[in-house]
This record gives structure tokens, C-alpha cells and sequence, in this order.
């Protein structure tokens, strides 16, 4: 009992806040205790039963049943969210959620904060821009297997919209409760066990050269002691080309910015003794060479080639059931199957080719003496403009519970499940070993020929006969937990109440990489695994309550927990939370809490499953062409220790009585300090632009020596080059610190009007400050405000109209203007402010079979159809060119319209 005795110490009381949402289950320890008993008609048997449910939910942030997390906020969305809004996929609602920041891990977002290892195009919750990482994904409380091929992201897509019955957002640390990752807070997705009947829903949309559609089909049964449902859902939305947005553009030049075409093109560019040639329109040979100009290049856009956004089609299936199966004894369950595929067409393979005067078509510029020289070259005539970059994932998991009423209002729960995921990635491109020779061949039948004029097609068959990347990942995960929750002593405010629970993970992970011929891959599969055992502890104290309520004093509470998790490979760690709400007069909560929280280094972190040297265009301001060519170092650090934070909040709610009835709002501060951040340059293409801060990781001209001894022992992923003109460290390692605070705030007010009410709402964030340091000994560095970090703020406003079955609302939502300071001078990105619509009609009690309860909707996200502001951004595999896909969305308007059935 020792660690429980030391996790139950707490150490220091600061203000807390209830949770705001109104989907989010009321305290009972507010509803005084009636003094008369009375037999209750058949109306009051149904409020008591209901009551009684309330009670024994358990709401996100805290392990007691029926208490909300002293001092966090609670945002919950509901079902009659879901049915209004345009989203047709669970990720989509965190659009819609301010702290929930565009930056990570997701399927638009392929840069900073891990995007660029998303190869599989995962959508994760990034809580105020902290980290992807650093938000736990829960579904119904339990751990959900890790996505990705290294099992390392949280897919909030896994679970299907029709079977969702809420989700729950704690934005504070919450490892106390949780364990790893919960340092920006917790999503918890809660599914459905309320359906009595059918439920259909479908949905389509379109904007230019893009469409998405869904359709769902829910079934439920519940009866007296039990109940069961099952449900199925199908979305899918198109790619979205580079082609297919104006302002998508690599030649800036016309909106004031740079010119950022590369000189890897078709017809390319001969290098011969450090003077550049571009080749001809219809090619040269050694006879025509006369025609070339010394100092000329060919410059081209390729990037506009790659989709912005990919091709997605997810399918899943969603079980839950419940049965009482003695008095006070319940069993229950829930299990889904999720699938995912993808396709994103990429730019084609673009490089610089080392040519040797064996080739057969080698062509010498007048003047030169070169014996090999480079040829900067695009492979679009050969293999086609992109080449589709194409996987998928598919996930299962299935959750068993047992629930006993023990004595005296204690509950015991034991619960096991299993989960497992699979994702794959696979992505095309030129067979260097077939290419190397056809460059030194001089056989014309063989050679292969970058100075224009055309290719065999057998020898095209040779060097696009290849898989560059084949990334392959399998996670299994077990988990066990038990947990006794009841009331302790009564004090005059109310039940002190205690949770006690203990968990046991298992993790293991398969993955690896193969690469070769197409039929012909090669590759090593890595096994890793880990375990953890955990064992955490919560205690209540309601000090004033409804029972002994004073003037200054309606409600005192304080809430104490604390975790102890022991890893089997980074050792133990402990992390305890406090926190504290006080109403002075009701209707006024002052709230807050302080505690620590911790995220557990990634099993790919610590031993990678692809140890490589990558060939890379990093652009590059130093550069005479705005690029230079070199390798990314990837390898695995067994030396990492787990992440750590400091957290602190304090906010307050109203919800005033009188004359402002139907007004409620919210706002917290609050303050992070993120140590020992595991960090990556691994696909961070714009390293270079950035040479001030990550200066330790950037090796210019690296010595003979010192590449020679990373390529005799790492596989190089590309065309081979002869001399890297730089090598991007890119290996993980615990180095970044984040300080930040700010401000979230909620407001809401409703007013009847006739037989109708209008809303009015505004939230957002607000941020003091959002500094960063990228390893412990360097300067912190003020990031707010600039690219691939938070804006200062954001800020989503809505007016609405509601009567009878009508509703309609209006959402302005604006990103203020920031900073890019990738290009000099820095450029000042300008504000965007986009308008969103809403309507929908619910059938009232008709007596139709399809009509009774349904809904139709249409949205229309965008409505004015305002593009995205400029930004100086090079067009990457990560990026595209002329805006910032981060905080800007390209898709334009998007007009959606729905129907959900209910019979």
C-alpha cells in the first residue's frame, strides 16, 4: 500500500472549474436530499432511474463516478452536433474546436510536429498546439491501439460518427488519471448504447474538383436489464491535386514572393566543371552542342503535381452491449473494426543524375574537360508526372467489463480487451541500381539518356520497376484494469469518495521497411514490445456542498490524485494532480488545478525500423538555385527518457440566474512547461531555412570520412549521391522544451424570442506566449505567431435561429495574420476570416414510417468561397507552394447536405 499512500499526497490547492458542457452529466451531490419519502408514480420512477444512470457515469478527467474533473473544463460535443454540422468523419469535429490546432498529425498536414511521419495519413487531436503526441485518445475510458506503422498516433477517425454518442475534451494534463500522453489533455470518444430502433444516415459534398460522401446504418435494442447495438458507416472524399488550386504555385513572383521552381526538370540542366547548361526544348546530343549556353538554367514547377489533399475511403462497424446478469452484477462490451485507403498521387522522382562519358549519349559542353558530370532531371516523360503513393489501415478492438455493486455505494469494475492494428505504406519511384548502369552503359540499346531526345521503353520498364518504400506495421495491444470507486465518510458538503484502480499494457509492435523491384522486395521486420503496470488513486472532498451552504460559501471542493506507471524499458515515473472549486454565490465557480504529466518515448523512437540515409532537396535561402541535395540520417536512440510537464490552470463560470437566464460562459488560463520534447527532422524539408535553430543538427560539406562511414553501415533511400553537399541529423532524441500560456474562453447566451430563441456564441484561444528551445542548452525562442506554430489566436463566432424543428446558424471563423519567417525578409501573412452555414429541419412525432424524427441538413463550409492568404512557402512533398496548408484549408466552398432517418 505504500505507493498509494505516497500517490495520495497531495501538495498544493489552486483554483478549479466544473465542467461547462451541457451534454456532460450534472453532480448529484448538488441535488439536495429530499426529506419526505413518497411512492413515486411511474413519470418519477423514470427520473430516478435516470438519476441513478447520471450517477454512474464516468466523466472524462476524473475516475468517480457522477463527479466532473474538479477544476478542468469539460467540452463535450453531442449527437444533435454531429447531425448539424458538414463533418462526415469524428476527425472532422475538432475543426470546428479552437484548442484543437491544425499542426501535426493528420491528412492535410505532412510537416511540423511529426506530420512528415504520418506515411499513412492518421487524424490526431493536438490540444493547443502542444503536440499530436502529447493528446491521449480514449475510447469509452480505454486505450485504443497505436495507427501508423510504428504504432506511435491516435486515430480519432477509428470509430464511426452514427455510433458516437459524445466526445468529451479535457484540455489540461491529465497523466495523474491517465498516464503517458495525456500532457495537453484527453479526447474520449463515447459510443452509443441508447439507440431503441434504426437509424440511417447519409450524407454527399462537393466543392471544385472534390466530392465526399457518407452513409451510415445504426440498429438497437434495449430493454429492462440490457441492451445491444450495431452500426456500420462508409465515408469517402476525393484527392485534391496541386492543379487544381490557382494559387498553388512554385513562381511566386507575381504575389510579390520568390521564385521557388526547381532546376530538376524536363528537358534539366547540365552541370560540367560548376557551370550550369540548361538543356534544349527537344533535347541535345554531342553534335548539337553548340546550342548550349554556359550559365543558363531550366527551371520548372513540379509540385503543383502532388495532391494537396489525398484520396480517402474508410469503412467501420461499431458493436455495444450491456446486460445486467444478476442484481447489481452487469456485464458489458464494445467492439469496432475500422478500415482505412488511401492514395496520393506524389510528384515524380527529380534529382540530380551523376553522369559518366561512358554513356552513350553523353554530351560534352564546348570547353569542358569533365569526364562526369550531373544533370539536373525530372523522370515525369518516363514514369509520368506523379506516381501514386498508396496503403491503408485496419484496426479492431474488443473491450469486456464486469460491473459489481459491492456495499454502501462501492462499485467494482474489472475490464480486459484486445486491440490490433495494421497499416501499410508503399510508395514508387526509380530503381537506382538499374539506373546507375543505364547511366554508365554505352550501348544505346541500354543507356539511358537524360540529355532529351527520348528513352526505350525497356529501359524505362528498368528504372521505374521499383518500390522505394514499402512500410509495414503491426500493433498488438492487451489491457487489464480494475477499479473500486465509493464513498468513504460523509461530511457536511457531501460523500468524500475514493478511486482506487491498478492497470497492466502489453504493447507489441512488428514493423519494418522493404525496398527493390517491383515482386522482388527485400527488407528486415523489427520486433519490439513493451509492458507497464500502473496504479493510481482519487479522492473527493466535498468541504461545502448543498447540505451546509453559506453566504461566500455554496460549494468548496478538492480533488487529489496521483499515478504510478513502471515501464519495462524507460523505468518509473509518478505524476500527482490537485485541484480545487469554489462557488461563492451560485451561478459563480472559480476553479483550477496543478500537476505533472509525462508521455513514454515511441518504440520506433527508440530502436527505428528504418535506420537509412534518405536523399533530400531541402530548400535552402544559401543556395544560388533555392535548393541543395542531401541525406536525411535516420536511425533509432535507445538512450531516451520519457517526456515531462508542468501544468497549472485557473479559470471561472458563469452561469447567472435573473434576468440573464440562458447565459453561461467560461474562461482558463493556462501554463505548460514541456521538457525533454522527442524530436525529429526526419521529412522536415525546410530545416535549412530555419539554420538558426536547429544549427546542431545541420552538417554542411560533411568530410569523405564521416560519409563514408554512415553509408557503409545505413541503406541509402534514393539515387546514391557522390558528394552530399549536407547531412540533416534527423535522429530522436530528447531535446525540444515548449513554455506556454493563454487563455481558452466560452461564451453562450440564448434568448427566447416568440416561439422560437436565438443563440449567440463565441470561443476560441488566446495565447501570451508559446516559446520553444530545440535542445535543453539553447536560447528559448519566442515561436508564436510564426509558420508551422500557433497563431495568437483563433476565434469561432456563431449567431443562430431555433423554433419548432428549424434551426439555422451562421459560424464566422478568423485566423489572424502571423509571421513567415522561412524567406527574408520575413513576410507577414495576412488574416483569414471565412464564413460557415448551417441549417437543418427535424420532423416533428408524424405518423410516417421514414419521416417520424428525421433530419435534413445543409451546410456550407466556406460560404463565400475565400481563398487561402499567400504565403511564401516552397512547394514540397510536405508543403505545397503559395499557402500554408497548416492553418489555411484549400477546399474553398464546400456544400454539403444530409439526411438522418430514424424508424
Amino acid at each position: 500500500m505504500a505507493p498509494m499512500k505516497a500517490l495520495l499526497a497531495g501538495t498544493a490547492i489552486v483554483m478549479a472549474l466544473p465542467a461547462t458542457a451541457q451534454t456532460v452529466a450534472p453532480r448529484q451531490a448538488d441535488v439536495p436530499t429530499p426529506q419526505v419519502e413518497a411512492v413515486p408514480e411511474p413519470e418519477q420512477e423514470a427520473a430516478q432511474a435516470s438519476e441513478e444512470q447520471a450517477a454512474d457515469i464516468v466523466v472524462t478527467g476524473s475516475r468517480i463516478r457522477g463527479a466532473a474533473p474538479v477544476g478542468s473544463s469539460v467540452i463535450a460535443v453531442g449527437r444533435e452536433d454531429f447531425t448539424a454540422t458538414a463533418a462526415v468523419s469524428t476527425a472532422e469535429l475538432f475543426r470546428d474546436v479552437p484548442q484543437a490546432i491544425n499542426i501535426g498529425v493528420n491528412e492535410t498536414n505532412r510537416g511540423a510536429q511529426g506530420g512528415a511521419g504520418n506515411i499513412t495519413y492518421v487524424n490526431s487531436v493536438n490540444l493547443r498546439g502542444i503536440g499530436p503526441n502529447a493528446t491521449l485518445t480514449l475510447l469509452n475510458g480505454h486505450r485504443l491501439p497505436g495507427s501508423g506503422t510504428g504504432g506511435a498516433y491516435q486515430d480519432t477517425s477509428i470509430v464511426p460518427l452514427l455510433a458516437l454518442q459524445r466526445v468529451e475534451i479535457v484540455a489540461d494534463g491529465a497523466s495523474a488519471i491517465y498516464g503517458s500522453d495525456a500532457v495537453a489533455g484527453v479526447v474520449n470518444l463515447i459510443m452509443r448504447r441508447d439507440l431503441d430502433g434504426v437509424e440511417a444516415s447519409a450524407r454527399a459534398g462537393v466543392a471544385d474538383n472534390y466530392n465526399t460522401r457518407q452513409l451510415g446504418l445504426a440498429v438497437g435494442k434495449r430493454w429492462s436489464t440490457g441492451q445491444i447495438m450495431l452500426a456500420f458507416e462508409h465515408s469517402y472524399h476525393s484527392a485534391l491535386s496541386g492543379l487544381d488550386r490557382d494559387y498553388i504555385v512554385a513562381d511566386q513572383r507575381p504575389f510579390g514572393g520568390p521564385d521557388f521552381r526547381v532546376i530538376t526538370c524536363n528537358p534539366g540542366t547540365i552541370v560540367a566543371g560548376g557551370v550550369n547548361y540548361a538543356i534544349p526544348v527537344g533535347g541535345v546530343t554531342q553534335a548539337t552542342a553548340g546550342r548550349l549556353v554556359a550559365g543558363t538554367t531550366n527551371r520548372c514547377d513540379l509540385g503543383r503535381f502532388s495532391d494537396v489533399i489525398p484520396q480517402i475511403e474508410k469503412n467501420g462497424a461499431v458493436a455495444t452491449f450491456s446486460q445486467e446478469i444478476l442484481p447489481g452484477v452487469r456485464i458489458t462490451g464494445d467492439g469496432f473494426w475500422y478500415k482505412r485507403d488511401f492514395v496520393r498521387n506524389i510528384q515524380s522522382t527529380a534529382q540530380a543524375l551523376t553522369v559518366p562519358s561512358t554513356n552513350a549519349f553523353f554530351v560534352r559542353p564546348a570547353g569542358s574537360t569533365a569526364n562526369t558530370q550531373n544533370v539536373q532531371y525530372f523522370f515525369g516523360p518516363e514514369l509520368g508526372n506523379s506516381l501514386p503513393y498508396d496503403g491503408g489501415s485496419e484496426s479492431y478492438q474488443g473491450t469486456v467489463a464486469l460491473q459489481v455493486d459491492i456495499a454502501a455505494g462501492w462499485k467494482g469494475e474489472v475490464s480486459g480487451s484486445f486491440g490490433y492494428n495494421k497499416d501499410e505504406a508503399f510508395n514508387y519511384g526509380v530503381n537506382a541500381p538499374a539506373l546507375t548502369a543505364a547511366l554508365a552503359s554505352s550501348n544505346p540499346a541500354t543507356a539511358f539518356n537524360p540529355y532529351g531526345g527520348g528513352n526505350s521503353q525497356a529501359v524505362i520498364d528498368a528504372i521505374g520497376n521499383f518500390t522505394a518504400l514499402a512500410a509495414i506495421g503491426r500493433t498488438k495491444q492487451t489491457q487489464v484494469q480494475a477499479k473500486l470507486d465509493g464513498p468513504l465518510i460523509g461530511l457536511p458538503g457531501g460523500d468524500v469518495r475514493l478511486a482506487l484502480g491498478g492497470e497492466y499494457n502489453r504493447i507489441i509492435v512488428h514493423n519494418g521497411t522493404y525496398t527493390g523491384p517491383n515482386g522482388r522486395l527485400t527488407g528486415t521486420i523489427f520486433d519490439l514490445g513493451r509492458s507497464f503496470t500502473s496504479g493510481y488513486a482519487e479522492l473527493l472532498v466535498p468541504i461545502f456542498g448543498a447540505a451546509n451552504a453559506r453566504p461566500g460559501l455554496q460549494r468548496l471542493e478538492v480533488n487529489v490524485a496521483g499515478r504510478l506507471d513502471s515501464y519495462s524499458d524507460v523505468g518509473d515515473t509518478w505524476n500527482p494532480k490537485v485541484g480545487v472549486s469554489y462557488a461563492p454565490v451560485r451561478g459563480v465557480t472559480f476553479r483550477g488545478t496543478y500537476g505533472t504529466s509525462f508521455r513514454a518515448p515511441g518504440l520506433g523512437s527508440l530502436v527505428s525500423t528504418n535506420p537509412s540515409l534518405t536523399v533530400q532537396n531541402f530548400a535552402d535561402p544559401t543556395s544560388p538555385t533555392g535548393f541543395t541535395q542531401g541525406y536525411a540520417w535516420s536511425e533509432g536512440n535507445l538512450g531516451l527518457s520519457p517526456e515531462t510537464a508542468t501544468t497549472w490552470t485557473a479559470g471561472v463560470d458563469l452561469a447567472p440566474r435573473g434576468g440573464l437566464e440562458g447565459f453561461d460562459a467560461n474562461i482558463t488560463y493556462f501554463n505548460v512547461k514541456y521538457e525533454g520534447q522527442i524530436s525529429s527532422l526526419l521529412g522536415d524539408l525546410s530545416v535549412l531555412q530555419r539554420s538558426a535553430l536547429f544549427s546542431d543538427f545541420i552538417i554542411r560539406n560533411p568530410s569523405a570520412a564521416f560519409v563514408q562511414d554512415l553509408t557503409s553501415r545505413l541503406p541509402i533511400r534514393g539515387v546514391p549521391l557522390a558528394n552530399p553537399a549536407v547531412i540533416v541529423d534527423a535522429r530522436p532524441a530528447n531535446l525540444g522544451i515548449t513554455e506556454t500560456d493563454g487563455i481558452d474562453f466560452v461564451a453562450r447566451y440564448r434568448v427566447p424570442v416568440g416561439a422560437g430563441a436565438i443563440q449567440l456564441g463565441l470561443n476560441g484561444i488566446y495565447y501570451f506566449k508559446f516559446d520553444v528551445a530545440q535542445t535543453p542548452s539553447a536560447p528559448i525562442l519566442d515561436r508564436l505567431d510564426f509558420v508551422n506554430y500557433p497563431v495568437e489566436y483563433r476565434l469561432r463566432g456563431n449567431v443562430g435561429w431555433e423554433s419548432g424543428g428549424f434551426r439555422a446558424t451562421s459560424y464566422i471563423n478568423h485566423i489572424p495574420s502571423y509571421r513567415n519567417d522561412t524567406v527574408n525578409p520575413v513576410q507577414r501573412i495576412d488574416s483569414w476570416t471565412t464564413v460557415d452555414l448551417d441549417l437543418s429541419y427535424t420532423f416533428g412525432d408524424l405518423d410516417h414510417p421514414f419521416l417520424k424524427g428525421a433530419t435534413l441538413n445543409l451546410n456550407a463550409t466556406n460560404l463565400f468561397d475565400r481563398d487561402p492568404p499567400y504565403a511564401a512557402l516552397a512547394p514540397s512533398p510536405n508543403q505545397s507552394g503559395g499557402f500554408d496548408v497548416q492553418q489555411h484549408n484549400p477546399l474553398g466552398r464546400l456544400i454539403t447536405a444530409g439526411m438522418s432517418l430514424k424508424f
